[in-house]
């Protein structure tokens, strides 16, 4: 079976329409710091490719596959910041948001961090 089609991988990818949804809900509104996601389901971390294979196809923001990333990674051990910044450029001022250890190239001055210990700590489901 390819590995795309195992039942992890359509978890994991079930998961991040889900939590693609509520990150573009979190960015409209602006309260990266105060955000909850749903966590990933114990799921390993080989379902990554579900993951990543919607927020390909979805042509997710910069912003959204950060804060679904920061969540996968989370629950795999793994803690990443989110980190938005910013560039100028011919006249434009740009935005971007990764997460911390992604290539940034230094292009981008850093404005604001979403740390990874914060979002373990509202990680939790809503009540």
């Amino acid at each position: 079976m390819r590995a795309r089609f195992r039942p992890s991988c359509i978890a994991a990818a079930a998961w991040a329409v889900a939590a693609s949804a509520q990150a573009r809900r979190i960015a409209r509104r602006g309260d990266l710091l105060d955000a909850r996601l749903l966590p990933p389901p114990p799921l390993p971390d080989s379902a990554g490719s579900g993951v990543a294979g919607v927020l390909a196809r979805t042509k997710a923001s910069c912003l959204v596959r950060s804060l679904v990333l920061q969540a996968w990674h989370a629950s795999h051990d793994r803690e990443r910041d989110v980190v938005v910044g910013v560039r100028h450029t011919t006249g434009a001022v740009e935005a971007h948001a990764w997460l911390e250890g992604e290539r940034n190239d230094g292009e981008y001055v850093e404005l604001v961090r979403r740390p990874a210990a914060l979002r373990r700590q509202i990680a939790e489901p809503l009540p």
